[in-house]
């Protein structure tokens, strides 16, 4: 590029040639350089053509440099067009990445958060049905309904019977007490008015399961069960050692010849024939579903938990 510029300073016009006639154009004069050309009509010399010479190629200089650098800025966009389309595609094989385990995240809380829902609605209706049976307790009692009107939808509904056993008695295993099993007393109760219902007197030690226990009268105040202790898994009852598993009301009633009728006696005037009364409280009935209910949501917590730390380990 500097041997250029030394031509371009070296090379110009010579002198223009002297002739006799005055008016005839010199033969160098014609042949002359556009930078002769130049330096006559700006009337600067050699000097000014120079520099006007040395602006020109500054120009074709600064084109070149232009050149070039719209060259680079067009490859610069390029790659940054190229990229960003490459940042697309690690943000779309990313974003795949956070779906499954967010899909799974969100059905898991969700599945939680129902069955916890679901509990705290189970028990608030324990809770209320707890409440209905705790007034029923507290009514005084009445005397047995007709035949026609018992039924189960009079569960826990207090009734006064006058009567007395028969002799006839099942023994329904109940439990422990003090390290030893315990059996309700279900007796074969005969009114007044000869009808036959079942009495749960209470019960025994296993230790007294078998000792005697005759017919006597007695004034039973109590409350009409009918239990759903029995289920698919129950055991069937041992007619021969007189054990029963569950108090199943309808067997009960057909192994006794009675009414499908069940008073749980709360108070006995008679000989109780050492049998303890177990009356029927609110206190035994279960009501664990709101414990229940906490647990599902310290899961759904945990659950929630744990997806968050999944997403955070597959962040870019």
């Amino acid at each position: 590029m500097a041997r250029l510029w030394r031509r371009a300073f070296r090379r110009g016009c010579d002198a223009p040639s002297v002739s006799s006639d005055d008016n005839a154009r010199p033969l160098r004069a014609r042949s002359c350089s556009w930078r002769a050309r130049v330096r006559r009509r700006v009337g600067q010399g050699a000097h000014a053509a120079r520099l006007r010479t040395v602006a020109l190629v500054v120009r074709d200089l600064l084109n070149l440099y232009l050149a070039r650098a719209r060259y680079i800025w067009a490859g610069l966009q390029a790659g940054s067009r190229d990229q960003g389309a490459r940042r697309i595609r690690s943000g779309n094989v990313v974003l795949k990445r956070y779906v499954a385990p967010l899909i799974v995240g969100l059905l898991g809380v969700g599945l939680f958060c129902t069955l916890a829902i679901e509990q705290a609605q189970r028990a608030q209706s324990t809770a209320r049905h707890i409440d209905h049976i705790a007034r029923l307790l507290a009514l005084p009692a009445d005397d047995l309904p007709a035949k026609e009107a018992i039924g189960p939808e009079l569960d826990y509904t207090g009734v006064q019977i006058v009567g007395g056993t028969t002799g006839q008695e099942l023994l329904v295993l109940g439990g422990a007490q003090d390290g030893e099993a315990v059996y309700h007393v279900v007796s074969a109760f005969e009114t007044g008015d000869k009808r036959r219902v079942l009495v749960d007197r209470g019960i025994v030690p296993d230790g007294a399961r078998h000792d005697p226990r005759p017919p006597t009268a007695m004034i039973v105040t109590g409350n009409l069960r009918w239990p759903q202790e029995a289920d698919a898994y129950t055991a069937a009852p041992d007619m021969v050692a007189n054990m029963w598993f569950a108090r199943d009301v309808p067997e009960m009633a057909a192994a006794l010849r009675t009414e499908p009728v069940l008073v749980v006696a709360r108070a006995i005037r008679g000989d109780v024939q050492d049998v303890a009364l177990r009356p029927v409280a609110v206190t035994g009935i279960p009501n664990k579903h709101m414990s229940y209910a906490i647990a599902w949501i310290f899961m759904a917590i945990a659950w929630a938990g744990m997806t968050a730390g999944v997403l955070w380990r597959i962040r870019p």
